[in-house]
């Protein structure tokens, strides 16, 4: 029963633990197949993912699922968004940017930022509007101002490369070099600031939820796992002290007698005969009073000589014959 109620316990918080790192944001597998040439390793980040994969992060938050970066063929390139799938990730210049350089370094072709917000209706330059995965951290070049050049920029990336990053503890809203202006129709650094704030304490407090959650279960578990040992264990020791306290034979031999099955006094019935006259002998002995010379009544009385015992003499059956070793019985001869 308490084996079953563990087990029960294990399963149920695996399964909320499962739950709550599903739902984090960026908990959700992100792929990519793209290879980056050697070449550029520069653009890598300090966690040693390609932007191929960090780019694959940055758009799973919105997507809501698993999203893949898929290597690109020959002669082909990442187009923005559809307007049917737009959304406020794929609308940023962060995430432009990421895209760009993942073709770039799979020695591919790049459209113009122009051409990539064509059919966003928020446009997010130099901004990354959600937050950021934990599992990765987003280079410090791919918050360039790609507005100004309408292209993203590989000289950018060389010379901001080994700059602060921005992870999900620090959401880089401060644009770096030709980024620190706020171009018209983006929105501004303050705002996501806030909207940043208030995703952070909302998954700070529904994690906080799911932790009293598990352990008020944990400590019904264990209440009720104790509740079922007290119910076993109570009526054995209930049946223990009354087994204790119960009178045995010899106590039954010594007060009332007791006799074997057969009718003949039994081992314990003697004993507590024996009981019973050692008992009265001690009774007898301590009714006598003590020698005391100034009373007379305490004197001992005249002395009694012995009888003596008659002289031994010898058996005449046993006259003639040999005595036999212990424990066994000899015949004499027939005469």
């Amino acid at each position: 029963m308490v084996v079953n109620l563990s087990k029960r316990a294990t399963v149920i918080v695996s399964a909320l633990v499962v739950w709550v790192l599903a739902t984090l944001p960026g908990a959700l597998a992100q792929t990519t197949n793209a290879t980056c040439l050697s070449t550029y390793a520069f653009l890598y980040n300090s966690r040693g993912q390609s932007p191929c994969l960090v780019a694959a992060y940055a758009g799973g938050v919105c997507d809501g699922g698993p999203y893949d970066v898929d290597a690109l063929d020959v002669g082909t390139h990442y187009a923005g968004p559809p307007a049917a799938k737009v959304n406020n990730c794929q609308c940023s210049s962060v995430f432009y940017s990421l895209l760009s350089a993942c073709g770039l370094c799979q020695n591919r072709t790049i459209i113009p930022w122009s051409s990539w917000d064509t059919n966003c209706k928020n446009v997010f330059v130099t901004v990354y509007p959600e937050d950021i995965p934990s599992s990765t951290a987003i280079p410090a070049w791919a918050y360039v101002n790609v507005s100004t050049s309408d292209i993203f920029d590989l000289n950018n990336a060389r010379t901001l490369q080994g700059s602060a990053e921005s992870t999900a503890s620090l959401n880089k809203v401060t644009q770096t070099g030709a980024g620190a202006e706020n171009p018209t129709g983006g929105v501004n650094g303050a705002k996501n600031k806030s909207s940043n704030t208030g995703a952070i304490a909302g998954g700070v407090g529904g994690g906080v939820v799911v932790i009293a959650l598990i352990g008020l279960l944990a400590s019904f578990l264990i209440r009720q796992r104790n509740d079922k040992l007290r119910n076993v264990i109570a009526p054995r020791q209930q049946y223990l002290a009354a087994h204790m306290h119960a009178p045995g034979p010899e106590m039954q031999s010594f007060t009332g007698g007791s006799h074997g099955v057969d009718g003949g006094v039994g081992y314990a019935g003697a004993r507590g005969q024996q009981q019973q006259s050692t008992g009265g002998t001690l009774t007898s002995m301590s009714s006598q009073k003590l020698y005391n010379p100034n009373d007379a009544s305490t004197f001992p009385g005249p002395f009694t000589p012995p009888t003596p015992l008659p002289p031994y003499r010898q058996s005449p059956q046993l006259g003639g014959g040999t005595l036999a070793a212990a424990g066994t019985y000899r015949g004499v001869p027939e005469v």
